[in-house]
């Protein structure tokens, strides 16, 4: 009988390492998918940043060029206009990039704070991975609004920008004109 009881404890430890196992295992394969999910978020995000970074050091660096070479053709109210026109390009492009900074800052603390605990407390892989899948679900209709926003800053940081080039390029061809 002693053997018999013995025999069901070894069950009971194996089944409870293999159960441990399968934990550490699944543990595993969601920090795993969680590193490449951020990685690859990073990663787009970084491109898709630069990218526009670029167009618009580009484009604010063409428009003061333009500035420039057109200043002696400029009136006093070409001057005055396709400054504010700059201006509110500048301003809705560098109101939008501190807003997107913030939101990133905050989604990635709202991920720190829900994740890392459930991780840290060894809580089940499956339920640390339905708190994933909830937070990525929130993230990416939240990044929905964010896209909103940035068609609108877009919007009008382009169209401010052309009109504030438009006056420039005016000025020029009249002055040219004018001789």
């Amino acid at each position: 009988m002693a053997m018999d009881e013995r025999g069901t404890e070894s069950v009971a430890r194996l089944q409870q390492a293999i159960q441990k196992m399968q934990a550490e295992r699944h543990r595993k394969m969601v920090d795993e998918y969680a590193e490449r999910q951020i990685q690859l978020n990073a990663g787009l995000f970084d491109k898709a940043a630069a990218y526009t970074n670029i167009i618009a050091v580009v484009g604010y660096a063409g428009f003061f060029g333009l500035w420039q070479l057109t200043k002696e053709y400029l009136t006093r109210e070409a001057v005055l206009s396709s400054a504010l026109a700059i201006g509110v390009s500048i301003v809705a492009f560098v109101m939008f990039e501190i807003g997107k900074m913030l939101w990133i800052q905050f989604a990635l603390l709202k991920w720190q704070r829900t994740l890392q605990p459930s991780v840290r407390n060894g809580d089940d892989p499956s339920e640390v991975l339905k708190k994933f899948s909830e937070l990525d679900r929130r993230t990416r209709e939240a990044q929905a609004d964010l896209i909103c926003w940035w068609t609108v800053a877009f919007g009008v940081s382009v169209t401010a920008g052309l009109i504030g080039a438009g006056i420039l390029l005016r000025s020029f061809v009249c002055g040219l004109v004018s001789g």
